[in-house]
């Protein structure tokens, strides 16, 4: 309750807080990622089988702008491509003794190929400058608060590695372990394409530091998350195509900026993405068939990101 409060003592103050200066900008950069996307499917909540796609080791290229839309509103927007630097893995776990038991059943590894990657961005904020100078300067502390839409795209090829699968002995599999033998699988094994659409609401905080350095740190917070996967299982010819939604988007980020000359800036982000509970029901069917069978609250996406960017950005000011 108090935090409701609270927003809503910002929300009636914005309009008397006087808008930063209006000003268009470019920028581009270049980022490098860690983390993962899992794809699951359940069993009721218990997780009966989870794909893990790799986002170790991605490098990013972004392109964006901001432009003012006047009453102090900036529209800004940003397309982001990337790809794997080193050779990675996506695995598959199986616990298919669920809901009697919960050791692992069944896993594989598979080499993949990320074919592709990307991400539009596009907000809507209004930053408004406060009454509070920063440290060691006059220039005012600014508040950002907006509405921010994304449009994200991935996808991966297994090929080759490896299955290793726990015996059956006629009421339940053998657990795994890491001993079992290796049965290999030459060529492509699966294949994932992975998109998401969301819209969260952002605040940020811009700390000015002496004459030219900028400090700011931000929230992006969301449940209006949309996920679909299409999910081909090349060993045993079915499709998996999910449907999801709703959940929980967090990502904090800090940035540091630094004005090299006039228009022109250095800029620093860090940020880290979490997304969870992300739900919806699975369809399934035979490669080029009907998917005929649908399982209710079936598919799942979770998600990990720790990101890392240098860019460079130029102002009309």
């Amino acid at each position: 309750m108090r935090i409701r409060i609270m927003a809503l003592y910002v929300f009636l103050l914005l309009p008397l807080l006087r808008p930063a200066a209006e000003e268009a900008s470019w920028f581009v950069s270049s980022g490098i990622h860690s983390g993962e996307i899992r794809e699951l499917v359940y069993e009721g909540d218990e997780i009966l089988s989870e794909l893990v796609w790799p986002l170790d080791s991605l490098l990013t290229v972004t392109l964006g702008g901001s432009l003012p839309l006047g009453g102090g509103v900036h529209l800004s927007a940003s397309l982001e491509a990337g790809s794997l630097l080193m050779e990675q893995s996506m695995t598959d776990s199986d616990y298919l003794n669920l809901p009697e038991r919960s050791e692992k059943t069944h896993f594989s590894r598979h080499p993949v190929d990320m074919k592709q990657y990307l991400e539009f961005r596009g907000a809507l904020r209004r930053p408004v400058t406060t009454g509070l100078s920063g440290v060691c300067t006059n220039r005012k502390i600014r508040i950002s608060p907006g509405l921010e839409f994304r449009l994200s795209s991935a996808a991966w090829t297994g090929r080759d590695g490896y299955l290793q699968y726990g015996t059956w002995n006629g009421d339940f599999w053998n657990p795994w372990h890491s001993g079992l033998p290796k049965t290999e699988t030459p060529g492509t094994v699966i294949t994932w394409h992975w998109t998401r659409i969301l819209l969260a609401a952002s605040l940020s905080v811009d700390v000015p530091v002496g004459n030219r350095f900028l400090v700011s740190a931000s929230i992006l917070a969301s449940p209006l998350i949309k996920a679909d996967g299409n999910d081909m299982h090349v060993l045993t010819g079915t499709v998996f195509r999910d449907t999801m939604y709703g959940g929980v988007f967090l990502e904090p980020a800090l940035r540091a900026e630094y004005r090299i000359a006039s228009g022109y800036h250095l800029f620093a982000v860090g940020s880290w993405s979490y997304q969870a509970d992300t739900r919806g029901d699975t369809r399934s069917g035979p490669v080029g068939g009907e998917l005929a069978t649908t399982f209710k609250g079936g598919g799942g996406n979770d998600m990990t990101l720790i990101s890392f960017s240098l860019g460079l950005k130029k102002t009309t000011e």
